[in-house]
């Protein structure tokens, strides 16, 4: 899927990589978990190829927001939770208020407390997004991934979300899958996927 391609983040930089469909977008994104292996290649973090890196503690360095948020059927207070283990209600109430997330879920029938999830609570995918950026936010890796995270919002749920997540990429290196102008303009740099090969965009104005 990808081919003789060269990418380097610098530490804070927010970078996001836009082509058509299939191009291998999400492909690259897996490759730095380690949900995939290169078959040729190698992905370095800090100079050290990721298969010496136990994949337990790399992953915990690495936040993923999906274009399609994953919530677990139990409340709203455990799936922000799972950000990190052992998080306090205040710790997770905070991660709420930097996603946007609190005003709504004090709303909901039991607040934090409202099961979700399948046969529950019925939330907006705006809502849900708020809540797995309110999950990143808890668990403060210093890598953060987004797989169009706005793309599937209406104009109103895109501008919440979006503000979460100029909130959350900032001091994070950031590697973003994206094509709406909404998105694009918080990235430092922008590359193009063609064919399994990155390309650059022409230059653009400091944010």
């Amino acid at each position: 899927v990808l081919k003789g391609l060269h990418l380097s983040l610098k530490p804070g930089e927010i970078v996001a990589i836009v082509g058509a469909s299939g191009s291998g977008k999400t492909t690259l994104l897996q490759l730095i978990p380690r949900f995939l292996e290169p078959a040729a290649g190698q992905v370095r973090w800090c100079g050290l190829d990721l298969k010496s890196l136990d994949r337990q503690s790399l992953r915990q360095q690495v936040s993923w927001v999906l274009q399609e948020p994953l919530l677990l059927p139990t409340t709203v207070a455990e799936n922000i939770g799972f950000g990190r283990d052992g998080a306090t209600r205040a710790e997770i109430e905070a991660a709420a208020q930097a996603a946007q997330a609190h005003e709504f879920i004090l709303r909901l029938p039991q607040g934090y407390d409202t099961r979700v999830g399948d046969g529950a609570a019925r939330l907006s995918v705006g809502e849900k997004q708020r809540i797995h950026l309110a999950r990143a936010f808890l668990k403060d890796a210093p890598v953060l991934l987004l797989d169009e995270p706005t793309s599937a919002l209406d104009g109103e749920s895109e501008l919440a979300v979006m503000a979460a997540v100029q909130r959350l990429t900032h001091g994070r290196t950031t590697l973003m899958v994206a094509h709406r102008p909404e998105t694009l303009h918080i990235a430092h740099r922008i590359v193009r996927l063609e064919g399994g090969a990155l390309f650059k965009e022409p230059a653009r104005p400091s944010r």
